[in-house]
């Protein structure tokens, strides 16, 4: 069976990390906790079929940004051994607990839609930390879900970010909410 190989983007702190911990089930990833980003080089990890790769976030200074923008860039028009992209899938995770998308944009608008063939049937825009949205209230933490009004704060929250990127960069993209975070 082929791999489906899956690119997480994003600001830093957002959660990129924590979402493939997430998928895995386990604690592969590094999570930044400190002051300073954890990820600073792309990095490979397993799932069954899919290959998640973890990229290094945006937003932690101006030649950062551009180095790590040169490496998504490079990752992006990667072909794998059959002379195809490499990457299927990119996800651009977002940090719900804020409303600032400036790093968003900028990343969707300058790394990767010139770079990403078939870019919209190929993006997800995931709203990721979901239980902190609304400064942490109305989060079920026995349940690991949103409650009602934190429910409908979210659904509006994915038809706001996902009218500001088409506003901001014209791209229609599909947007979800979630928490990475396990209770």
């Amino acid at each position: 069976m082929d791999k489906i190989n899956i690119l997480l983007v994003g600001a830093t702190g957002s959660g990129k990390s924590s979402t493939i911990n997430a998928l895995l089930g386990s604690e592969e990833a590094k999570v930044g906790y400190g002051v300073d980003p954890e990820t600073m080089t792309i990095s490979r990890y397993e799932y069954g079929n899919k290959v998640l790769w973890d990229s290094p976030g945006l937003g932690d200074g101006k030649e950062a940004d551009k180095l790590h923008s040169q490496n998504i860039i490079k990752k992006l028009l990667e072909l794998d051994s059959r002379g195809c992209y490499l990457i299927d899938q990119v996800i651009v995770v977002v940090d719900g607990s804020s409303r600032d998308l400036g790093t968003t944009y900028k990343l969707l608008e300058s790394v990767i839609m010139p770079n990403l063939e078939n870019g919209k049937e190929r993006l997800l825009v995931a709203i990721n930390q979901a239980d902190r949205a609304m400064k942490g209230r109305h989060w079920n933490y026995q349940e690991n879900k949103p409650e009602p009004v934190l429910k409908e704060f979210l659904e509006k929250k994915v038809v706001s970010v996902k009218r500001r990127i088409k506003e901001s960069t014209g791209i229609d993209v599909k947007v979800v909410y979630y928490s990475s975070t396990s209770y």
